[in-house]
């Protein structure tokens, strides 16, 4: 079977680089400075596209280590033959007479890889250009001394850097080459192995289209399976370290498997000779006593030239024999075979392991611990997070082991009355049946548990309780998932969720954006889980309230993908219903009403969602326009919500945006001044506010919620203001709600949807702008690459709009748009 590949856009990050050297090189030399694989060869010939009108030939020569024996030897192609070159002398200046002939104009002279050139073609290139005979581009590896550094350092060329890509970079360059987006744990992985390197993530990519383990599902593209460089770029990684001498190739094997090494550790095993090759040669890097390979890619490369026993080998000798080794180390670098570890030993490598989220690792250990310390709570909670069956009870079953498999009854199967029966007598039973409560909403009744609790569980119940009282704990961190606890990823992430609804509460949309994002990366740096989906769920939650729904939609069909089945195996907090509740209700407000139909019927519902679901419910309804039935399922969903302020106070909001100001513009002023919530008050504001139908009550309100950080509320009211108002307010306010919905991925929400009608179009507004600033209308047709006549019939459109009659009343005008006059 043919797979096609996409044509891979390697300049991706590289265009300011392009520009600056191709600005140069009408003057000076220029020398493309990076690692290998950052993209050099590619970037050097787009340079030379960029200046191909120039008065002058291009010549290409490429550095070999063969060439590079001999003097000349990768500039021989450009120099014709000369029988009596009278010496080394007559041969420099013969060389710079025919690398410097400007009989066809002033010659550019391309060399890739030139830090393998001899020291008598570094002579050469750098007379020619310091004399100006021509002028020259040079591709250097950063991991070698640069044999051209005089030039760059005396002013005589540019030197331009290519670091690794951004992640945004990064990103983009994914995309670019799939064609569309990936999940994040894919993307994740992705940067990590490609580390910034265009040619090494190119390769990945391609290498995944080819054997089919990139998958795509809905819009989406997934990894499946273990993620390695492909048999090219293994062949090129491979080719660099050929030339390694036997100790340094058995010093780069030590590194690649037990990476970060102290350096005295791999001079003990390996001598000095090899970690001195692999420097000099720029494979590794000694940060202090620390040593790395240069790049992930190599030291993958490395490993797969290993046989097991090798391996084990290697690692004995930095590590000792297993059963020596400390649980940090077994953890680090786990054996093939652990059940002749000391019980105590496995015990707490279980422990570490499951620390770590390698839950798979910590099963093994627990296996070979046979129930010494807590291991069989710790196999209990491994096999929750991998999505496996837990093991059966012991009998008597101690209280740690009791706590996993209450919660795994309470929150996955939702069998809460079950859990609680378990959990009786049993010294962890508040401890548990809090965090049950805490993540069915019960918070009430979280509150009372978690009374004189200690530890990540009681962190997490009172950050919840917190943000539901709008009391905000200062500086408060969700317990570390790291903790040595059975419990401790659970009450992580439920501590992380409540910490992003506390900030929201305390109309905080910004600062909760940032947090979901830091717990999504953290999560993301641990081994796939199904933490991976819960992350995904709160970073979506924050994405929503800010008004990127787009990105919300992708996290949260990301999220769902990942639980499979909601109430599965593979969802051990039972949350899979909510996301799938939250992304029918994000589909909806984008007007997406049957997609979102669809997915509710794909979601199971569970008693602990039923406000969640109700929303999307309601949100369908909206989508269709039966705006009456919308606001009635939001009310009940309010009712549903009485003991949890926060959801509340968003299914009360919810019927302000659906156009029902006057049903609840009481009671969220009543659940403001309980809770002295700040993004409660300003719920209760913009009821108020739209109840009375106060145009300017209005505008304030939504540059509030804009200045917090939530843009689609801020585009509803000033939506909301613009059918309030008349004349050119109302045109103003128009035009700011469409600037601020069009941020927002194009939602099709009712306050949206009834938007006042003229408003500028995305053409006219750009041309309303230039107008402002004093430009006229020829350098704005020539700006934007339209005729002067375009413009002039944009402006005649736009001055109604606006409320105007001339372009000096334009700035003004848009200041009321804006929201800053």
């Amino acid at each position: 079977m043919t797979v096609e590949t996409r044509q891979a856009p390697l300049l991706v990050g590289r265009t300011a680089e392009r520009d600056r050297a191709a600005e140069a090189l009408a003057s000076r030399s220029v020398v493309l400075a990076g690692p290998a694989g950052s993209g050099r060869t590619r970037l050097a010939q787009e340079i030379c596209t960029a200046v191909g009108d120039r008065d002058g030939p291009i010549r290409w020569a490429y550095g070999t280590s063969a060439a590079g024996r001999f003097p000349l030897g990768a500039l021989a192609p450009l120099i014709p033959p000369l029988d009596n070159a009278g010496g080394e002398f007559g041969l420099i200046q013969h060389a710079e007479y025919a690398l410097g002939d400007r009989t066809g104009g002033l010659p550019l002279l391309v060399v890739d890889d030139a830090h393998l050139l001899d020291p008598l073609s570094v002579t050469v290139l750098s007379q020619v250009a310091l004399t100006g005979r021509a002028v020259t581009l040079l591709c250097v590896d950063t991991a070698h001394p640069d044999p051209f550094s005089g030039l760059w350092k005396d002013g005589k060329a540019l030197r331009v850097a290519l670091d690794p890509l951004s992640r945004r970079q990064t990103d983009q360059l994914i995309g670019s080459v799939l064609g569309g987006p990936v999940d994040s744990r894919t993307g994740a992985d992705l940067r990590g192995l490609g580390s910034g390197l265009p040619l090494h993530l190119v390769e990945i990519l391609e290498e995944g289209l080819r054997s089919g383990r990139i998958a795509t599902y809905r819009g989406l593209h997934w990894w499946t399976g273990p993620m390695a460089p492909s048999e090219r770029l293994g062949e090129i990684v491979s080719a660099r370290v050929a030339v390694l001498g036997a100790a340094a190739r058995r010093a780069l094997d030590v590194v690649a498997l037990v990476e970060p090494i102290p350096l005295p550790v791999l001079l003990g095993i390996t001598g000095h000779d090899g970690p001195d090759e692999l420097e000099d040669r720029g494979v590794v890097r000694v940060e202090g006593d620390i040593v790395r390979t240069r790049d992930p890619v190599t030291a993958a490369v490395a490993r797969t030239r290993l046989t097991a026993a090798r391996a084990d080998r290697l690692v004995a000798q930095v590590f000792g024999p297993p059963d020596r080794r400390s649980a940090a180390d077994l953890v680090r670098h786990p054996p093939g075979t652990v059940d002749e570890l000391p019980a105590e030993r496995a015990a707490e490598a279980a422990g570490l392991a499951l620390a770590q989220g390698r839950h798979a690792e910590a099963a093994r250990f627990a296996h070979a611990a046979d129930g010494v310390g807590d291991s069989q709570a710790v196999l209990a909670e491994a096999q929750r997070w991998a999505a496996a069956p837990l093991p059966p009870p012991a009998d008597p079953e101690p209280a740690s082991s009791a706590l996993v498999r209450a919660l795994d009854l309470g929150l996955r199967q939702d069998r809460t009355a079950e859990a609680a029966t378990l959990l009786e007598g049993h010294p962890t039973q508040a401890a548990g049946r809090a965090l049950i409560a805490l993540a069915a909403g019960d918070l009430d009744g979280a509150a009372g548990l978690a009374d004189g609790l200690t530890g990540p569980m009681a962190d997490a119940t009172h950050a919840i309780v917190d943000a539901c009282l709008a009391r905000l704990v200062t500086g408060f961190r969700p317990p570390d998932p790291a903790a040595h606890t059975t419990e401790a990823l659970t009450g992580y992430l439920l501590g992380s969720w409540a910490e992003g609804l506390a900030l929201r509460v305390h109309g905080r949309i910004a600062d909760a954006a940032r947090s979901a994002e830091r717990l999504h990366d953290e999560i993301l740096g641990r081994p796939a889980s199904a933490a991976d989906a819960v992350a995904a769920l709160v970073r979506a939650g924050a994405e929503r309230a800010a008004g990127r729904l787009l990105s919300a939609a992708a996290l949260l069909e990301e999220s769902l993908h990942r639980f499979g089945e909601p109430g599965g195996t593979g969802d051990p907090l039972g949350v899979g219903g909510l996301a799938g509740a939250q992304l029918a209700a994000t589909r909806a407000e984008l007007g997406e009403a049957r997609t979102a139909r669809n997915l509710l019927r794909r979601t199971r519902p569970r008693q602990r969602d039923a406000v969640a679901r109700m929303l999307a419910v309601a949100w369908i309804h909206a989508a269709e326009q039966r705006h009456t039935i919308a606001v009635g399922i939001a009310l009940r969903a309010a009712a549903l919500a009485s003991a949890a302020p926060a959801l509340q106070a968003d299914a009360l909001h919810t019927v302000v945006r659906f156009g029902g100001a006057d049903l609840v513009a009481p009671r969220l002023a009543r659940l403001a001044e309980r809770t002295g919530a700040a993004g409660i008050q300003a719920y209760a504001r913009h009821a108020s506010a739209a109840h009375r139908g106060e145009h300017t009550r209005l505008r304030d309100v939504a540059e509030e919620f804009e200045n917090n950080g939530a843009q689609l509320l801020a585009a509803e009211a000033m939506a909301q203001a613009a059918r309030a108002a008349t004349g050119r307010a109302a045109d103003s306010a128009a035009m700011r709600a469409a600037a601020l919905a069009r941020s927002c991925g194009g939602p099709r929400t009712p306050a949206l949807q009834e938007l006042p009608a003229p408003f500028l179009t995305r053409r006219e507004e750009q041309i309303v702008r230039l107008a402002a600033e004093g430009l006229e209308n020829q350098t704005i047709a020539r700006q934007l690459v339209v005729s002067v006549r375009t413009v002039e019939s944009h402006l005649a459109n736009a001055y109604p709009k606006l409320g105007v009659h001339g372009r000096g009343q334009l700035a003004v005008a848009l200041e009321d748009a804006d929201g800053t006059g």
